[in-house]
């Protein structure tokens, strides 16, 4: 199933890889529901975290969409378009590239993103 999703692909007869996520598949409340929610039932106790922790981390968004970081920006960029009051901001200084996450629970982003799609919104 998971190579009929595009998530995998054959290497060969048993071997598979990982297929990266087209950054405009992903839906942005969606990436900040699994951002914020960090492990389940665990919320992230900062509001700031490291991009780098973002991208590598188990049950994170890097790991969980298979997204680089151009990917996952380009997915931030269309959150924060689409839903302001939302957006992650990253702050780039001395080399520690940090994520700000907004105060919001995990489970609103979740439950906007059902309610858009029971209207046939994407």
């Amino acid at each position: 199933p998971l190579t009929e999703l595009g998530l995998l692909g054959t290497i060969e007869r048993g071997r598979y890889r990982r297929l990266p996520v087209a950054p405009d598949r992903v839906h942005p409340l969606i990436l900040l529901f699994v951002l914020l929610q960090r492990r389940p039932g665990e919320p992230w106790p900062e509001r700031q975290v490291g991009l780098t922790q973002v991208l590598r981390e188990p049950m994170n968004v890097g790991r969980v969409f298979n997204l680089g970081t151009a990917g996952l920006l380009a997915v931030l960029d269309r959150l924060a378009m689409r839903y302001p009051r939302w957006a992650v901001r990253l702050t780039r200084t001395a080399g520690l590239d940090r994520l700000t996450l907004p105060e919001v629970e995990p489970l609103r982003a979740l439950e906007e993103y059902y309610r858009q799609r029971s209207r046939g919104g994407q």
